[in-house]
């Protein structure tokens, strides 16, 4: 036996093969050789054990019992062959997890403990023993009796052993996980440092090399790990992790205690991912957990918390990395270490909350009603096991209310409507009144009544549900983040009742104090702002305070921690709202604030839409520091609704508490606002340009934005004279919003028959000519009727011929579906009528925004460039050859200013993107490519690829770029998906700091290219000096040509126009 135990300590130490097979081979020759009857067998079977499993470990322990048996109570080795039965029956209970093996461990040393009161050695060696046996028997039935009785014997071996004792080390690392596990029950820092106190202890007396070093390192590394989690010193996770990597290193491979060395080490390596995010420090931890997983048997009692380390793991990396994979193995580790772990130990119960946990995650995710049937299941039975012990957490009642509560909305079982209603009323009954959780969980329940009252329509229900959020409304004081919430909740249920009952007001002060909280979230604070407007409306009162609040919080729910995915589902609504408060304010003659607003909500829509820099970019570049503080405490201020369901981060502040802190965070915030604003270029940070920050827009010619809305629709015009600004309003009395949305349907279809066959770059007419042109006819009549002449007659005077006979110029600025149609070509152009139009009467060009035709033209210098390319023959599109010709004439007037041409294989992505960087004009003679759904998408089609308007905008263009024009097909097309805005490639060079663009609506007839091309040219590049601001005329001059040439084809000269300025 000497001769293995050296053996297997050089193994341990050097980590030699041989060394571990030579000590099991002597091991096991002398079990052969013990007799059956003699105790030091049974210490040599379980050395053996350690190293490789035997099938007569049980064999062992029976002739042992006999041995036992036969002995009189005074026989001098009875008390030795107890303390050896008892730890054999503790060593297969550690395996097998049978509780009997356990009680039959504690009673045999309870016996010997008896007997060896005047046996100093035994005694010493039994308090350890039946300690160890307690506490282990306390882990996995809670009795605090068997801890108090275990810290008792445990402290007396201790106490009574020398510090050279050879087994001082052992009793002092068992003290020191008995009052680690007192501290887990108390939660007393005290407990957990007395703890630590005894196991430092244990592992200085430990002699290098020590068979029990590892194990010592090990327990030391976990209670420093615990008592992180509470204090946060960085000493303590640095040490912890440093032990629990020494134990696993030093714990050869077949080493018992090598799974729960790896397990400890896995769930110590959590910590600074979580603290820092390193990913390898999950993807180490979840290698362990699965390496212990895979060495344990099932059998075992660790197995069920290693798989539950395992599955938690698992979790934490599906929410980095969003792997439904992921998600499922942590669900299938955590039923397993549920259905592992006997139903009467403490442990099962944390097992299920962390099923319960996974199941609600993915229940979220997938809406798989057997995940929703399993999270009740698990929580049902947590609770009936909590319930027969200690008091029940009411985060348990509240998660299976909830959760109870879904399910009747899916299956309509009146039963899990009144369990909903009856557990969360529990989870109330059990949360202190100071408890940040006892508003958010009287929410709960006031939303469970409101289901009760949707399948009743029984006042009681409703009153009920009233009752409810108005005491979650009472508990929280002013300036608590949740405050809106709960006002926001109050309000939509007291709106309800107001419906049924009659009245108005209480409805609207509980939306308006929800919408002025300025701590709450700006999301919630948004909704209520538009439920404030919506009460004030239906009362007969001004909503424009309430929509006031509305514009104001648009850009913190946009440009501030709005998701990318959000921001574009956000895009249409925010669209109708800003149309809805511009409609109000339109009705109450406040036009000047109803074109602030309705630029501001543009402004809005389209930086999100193209991804295009926000204020808030704008000031990272400009001021770091301060764009990093304003960051910080908008990201401070944004806390989720937390009920203190299961999963949540815990919150340990009172509700007062978290109300003073954001109170503080919102007079920062304020303060930090004031302090951007007063930096030059931000003084409309967050908030609408004024009307004379606007007004350099109108200086040369009107500017019409249209509002289009459910029940009015507007022309609003800005004009300027260079000294004084006007805004006027023309209401468009024959036009709606359906009527718009009705034409834009009726112009698709025309255009979609018109172009069904078409030529390169163009389009020829298909057999239903005559009926497109006709529908096509009238859609252009209509938008005359209805839309451009009450705008021109109401500007009268300011749209007059100039002294050159030319028509003023007028700058178009629609929304929502009129954004999609042709107003420069509307007119009367049927066989009975005169033939004037739009064009006769103004010069049209488009802006997506007023703050599009803002700053300053930098003029031209001797470096001035012009970039043309040509794409005759691309190699995955149709052919359209007319435009080597096209930029041929192009060049004939760039006479003294330097040109560059690329043409077919030369013009790909990387070589146009490269000089268009470098270049003032740009003319791109190809093909254009509209993506439905994916604005960023759209682009031009180059020899190689599509250069997307993405890359386009993400180029070095500002300060050179001046004019673009898009002779490609598509390039004014927009994206119909989104309602509100027309997003296409064209809008978007403008946005990538092109002053005008000249683009095309639709294909163009290949041959049409070349002449527009030159005549626009002609004017804006004559005597070879460049001129953008005469493009808008130049083109309009060539469409007149090109009018009278195609004999008024109307899919012919229709698809040009001007942008910009």
């Amino acid at each position: 036996m000497l001769l293995g135990d050296a053996l297997r300590s050089r193994f341990k130490r050097f980590g030699k093969l041989e060394d571990l097979d030579r000590a099991t081979s002597v091991h096991q020759r002398a079990v052969d050789l013990i007799p059956e009857e003699d105790p030091s067998r049974l210490s040599c079977l379980n050395t053996l054990s350690e190293m490789k499993r035997l099938e007569d470990f049980d064999s062992a322990i029976s002739s042992l019992e006999k041995s036992v048996n036969s002995l009189p109570s005074d026989h001098p080795d009875r008390v030795g062959r107890l303390i050896t039965l008892g730890m054999a029956y503790r060593t297969r209970f550690e395996r097998l997890g049978s509780l009997t093996d356990l009680n039959k461990a504690i009673s045999v040393l309870q016996e010997a403990d008896k007997l060896a009161a005047d046996d100093l050695p035994n005694q010493l060696l039994c308090h350890y023993a039946l300690g160890d046996a307690l506490q282990v028997r306390f882990e996995h039935l809670g009795d605090p009796k068997n801890m108090q009785d275990a810290i008792l014997k445990l402290q007396k071996a201790v106490n009574s052993s020398p510090d050279d004792h050879p087994c001082k080390s052992t009793y002092l690392n068992g003290l020191g996980r008995a009052l680690l596990a007192q501290s887990e029950t108390s939660g007393k820092i005290g407990d957990l440092n007395g703890a630590i106190s005894k196991l430092d202890m244990a592992v200085k007396l430990t002699p290098a090399g020590h068979a029990k070093e590892s194990h010592h390192l090990h327990d030391l590394g976990n209670a420093l790990r615990i008592r992180f989690e509470l204090d946060k010193n960085l000493e303590d996770l640095q040490e912890s992790i440093s032990n629990l990597q020494w134990a696993v290193e030093h714990a050869p491979d077949g080493h018992p205690d090598k799974p729960i060395h790896l397990s400890s080490l896995g769930v110590a390596l959590m910590t600074p991912f979580e603290l820092y995010g390193d990913h390898a420090d999950l993807e180490t931890a979840i290698s362990l957990l699965q390496d212990a997983d895979t060495l344990t048997l099932d059998s075992h009692t660790s197995k069920p918390s290693i798989l539950s380390n395992l599955g938690k793991a698992l979790q934490k990396r599906h929410e980095r990395a969003n792997k439904l994979e992921d998600l499922n193995t942590a669900i299938s580790s955590l039923r397993k270490a549920t259905d592992l772990a006997p139903e009467n130990r403490p442990s099962n119960f944390s097992h299920l909350t962390d099923l319960a946990v996974g199941l609600q995650k993915r229940y979220e995710l997938l809406g798989a009603p057997a995940d929703l049937d399993s999270l009740i299941s698990s929580l049902n039975k947590g609770i009936a096991r909590l319930q027969n012990g200690k008091p029940v957490n009411a985060k348990y009642f509240n998660s299976l209310g909830k959760a109870l509560q879904e399910r009747y909305e899916r299956r309509g079982d009146p039963d899990d409507l009144d369990g909903s209603i009856s557990n969360l009323d529990n989870s109330i009954t059990n949360t202190p009144n100071k408890n940040s959780y006892k508003a958010p969980r009287f929410s709960n329940l006031g939303s469970a009544h409101s289901t009760a009252f949707n399948k009743s329509n029984s006042l009681d229900d409703l009153n009920k549900s009233i009752s409810a959020h108005e005491k979650a409304v009472k508990l929280m004081p002013h300036g608590h983040p949740h405050e809106t919430h709960h006002f926001l909740d109050l309000g939509k249920m007291l709106g309800t009742r107001e419906k049924i009952s009659g009245g108005f007001g209480e409805a609207e002060l509980a939306f308006s104090r929800a919408a002025k909280s300025a701590s709450g979230n700006p999301k919630k604070r948004f909704e209520a702002a538009l439920e404030w407007a919506k009460c004030c409306k239906e009362s007969s009162k001004s909503p424009l305070e309430a929509y006031k609040c509305v514009i104001e919080l648009l850009p913190q729910i946009a440009w501030v921690g709005l998701d990318v995915a959000d921001q574009q589902a956000r895009l249409a609504e925010i669209g109708d709202v800003v149309h809805d408060a511009v409609a109000a304010a339109i009705e109450e003659k406040d036009f000047k604030l109803a074109l602030e607003w309705s630029e501001h909500g543009r402004s809005i829509v389209w930086q999100n839409q193209l991804s295009l820099r926000t204020p808030l970019d704008d000031l990272r570049l400009a001021h770091p520091d301060l764009a990093a503080r304003f960051e910080k405490i908008s990201q401070e201020r944004k806390i989720p609704v937390n009920d203190g369901s299961l999963g949540s981060k815990e919150v340990t502040e009172t509700t007062e508490e978290v109300a003073v802190k954001h109170l503080r965070l919102v007079r920062e915030w304020d303060g930090i606002v004031k302090e951007i604003r007063s930096k030059p270029n931000f003084e409309s940070f967050l908030k609408p340009k004024s009307i004379s920050q606007l007004d350099p827009a109108a200086h040369d010619g009107p500017v019409v934005m249209f509002n289009i809305q459910e029940n009015r629709c507007d022309a609003l015009t800005l004009v300027s004279d260079g000294k004084d600004v006007t805004v006027d309003n023309t209401l468009l009395e024959n036009l709606s919003k359906k009527n718009v949305e009705k034409l834009l349907k009726q112009f698709q279809d025309a255009l979609s028959v018109g172009i069904h066959v078409r030529s390169p770059r163009g389009h020829r007419w298909g057999s239903s000519k005559t009926d497109a042109k006709a529908d096509l006819t009238k859609i252009l009549r209509t938008l005359w009727t209805d839309v451009v002449k009450p705008v021109i007659e109401s500007l009268g005077e300011k749209t007059e011929a100039a002294e050159d006979n030319e028509p003023p110029q007028i700058w178009w600025c629609p929304t929502g579906p009129l954004a999609f149609l042709p107003l420069h070509g509307a007119g009367l152009y049927g066989e009975d009528d005169d033939g004037k139009g739009a064009s006769d009467f103004v010069i049209s060009s488009y802006i997506p925004t007023l703050s599009s035709m803002l700053g300053q033209d930098n003029g031209y210098d001797d470096s001035f460039r012009l970039l043309t390319v040509a794409q005759p023959a691309t190699p995955y599109a149709t052919p359209i050859p007319k435009t080597v010709d096209e930029v041929g004439r192009v060049a004939s007037f760039a006479t003294g200013i330097s040109l560059m041409e690329l043409i077919s294989g030369s013009a790909t992505v990387r070589s146009v993107s490269s000089e268009m960087e470098v270049s003032d004009w740009v003319h791109l003679a190809c093909h254009g490519e509209q993506v439905t759904g994916k604005s960023m998408e759209c682009g031009l089609l180059l020899h190689d690829r599509k250069l997307t308007l993405t890359e386009i905008i993400n180029l070095s263009l500002r300060p050179r770029a001046d004019f673009a024009f898009l002779s490609a097909c598509q390039t004014a097309a927009g994206d119909q998906t989104i309602a509100e805005e027309s997003a296409h490639l064209a809008s978007g060079m403008l946005f990538a700091g092109y002053r005008g663009v000249i683009a095309t609506m639709w294909p163009i007839n290949d041959e049409d290219g070349p002449q527009i091309a030159e005549d626009v040219y002609k004017r804006i590049l004559k005597d070879g000096k460049p001129n953008r601001k005469e493009a808008a005329r130049a083109l309009h001059e060539a469409v007149k040509r090109l009018k009278e040439t195609s004999n008024g084809d109307i899919l012919s000269w229709v698809p040009f126009i001007h942008l910009g300025n």
